[in-house]
C-alpha cells in the first residue's frame, strides 16, 4: 500500500511539473508584453518609449513587432499606461501615441450633433470595440488647428495637470504635431503604446 502511494505521489508530482513547464511555454503574451482581458478576447500590450515620434513613424514600429498602435478597452488600460509611462519619465510630462484617429466624416467637423466627443473618433487596431476606454479633456476633440486634428494622444503628469491638460484624458492632435518645434516641451510625445492579440 506505501509503495502504491509513493508511486502516485511522483506521477501527480511530474504531471504537476509538466503542467508547469507547458504553461511557461505557452504564454498568451511575449516577455515585456501586458495580457488583458477583454471581452472579444486576450490582448497584449507594450509601452515602447521615443520622443517626439510622429503617429506613422510609431505605427511602423508597431508593425515591426506584428503588433499595430492600441486602443483602450477601457478605462483600466489607459490608466495602465499612464501609469507605466509615468513610472519611467518622473518627474516629467508628455503624451503618448495610441490607435485613435478622426472619422473621415468628421474631418471638417469641431463637436456637433453629428460628430460628438464620443463617435468623431474610432479605434484603428481592429480589435478594440465600444467608448469605455475614450475620456478627453475638458472641451476635447476640439479639431482647432485649421481643421488638422486627425489624431489622438493620451496625456501624463505627476502633477495632475500638462499644460491646462488633466493627466489621464485625451487631447486631439495633428498626427505630425512636433511639440519641441512649438514650443510645447511639457506635451511632446515621450511612448506609444502598442498592442496584438494574444495568443490563447
Amino acid at each position: 500500500m506505501l509503495r502504491i502511494l509513493v508511486l502516485l505521489f511522483f506521477f501527480s508530482v511530474s504531471i504537476s511539473s509538466k503542467k508547469e513547464n507547458c504553461d511557461e511555454d505557452e504564454m498568451p503574451c511575449e516577455e515585456g508584453w501586458k495580457l488583458f482581458e477583454r471581452p472579444q478576447g486576450g490582448w497584449c500590450m507594450k509601452v515602447f518609449y521615443q520622443s517626439n515620434i510622429p503617429h506613422e513613424a510609431a505605427e511602423k514600429q508597431c508593425q515591426e513587432h506584428k503588433a499595430t498602435l492600441s486602443g483602450f478597452q477601457d478605462q483600466r488600460e489607459s490608466l495602465y499606461v499612464v501609469s507605466t509611462v509615468l513610472d519611467k519619465i518622473y518627474p516629467g510630462t508628455g503624451t503618448v501615441r495610441f490607435g485613435l484617429k478622426r472619422r473621415k466624416d468628421c474631418f471638417y467637423h469641431a463637436l456637433d450633433e453629428n460628430c460628438t466627443a464620443l463617435n468623431s473618433f474610432e479605434w484603428t487596431d481592429g480589435f478594440t470595440t465600444g467608448t469605455d476606454g475614450i475620456l478627453w479633456d475638458r472641451d476635447q476633440p476640439d479639431n482647432s488647428w485649421g481643421w488638422a486634428q486627425r489624431c489622438a494622444m493620451l496625456i501624463v503628469s505627476p502633477g495632475g495637470y500638462s499644460l491646462n491638460s488633466q493627466a489621464g484624458t485625451m487631447d486631439d492632435i495633428q498626427c505630425d504635431f512636433d511639440f519641441v518645434k512649438n514650443k510645447e516641451e511639457e506635451r511632446q510625445t515621450r511612448a506609444f503604446v502598442c498592442g496584438k492579440r494574444a495568443a490563447f
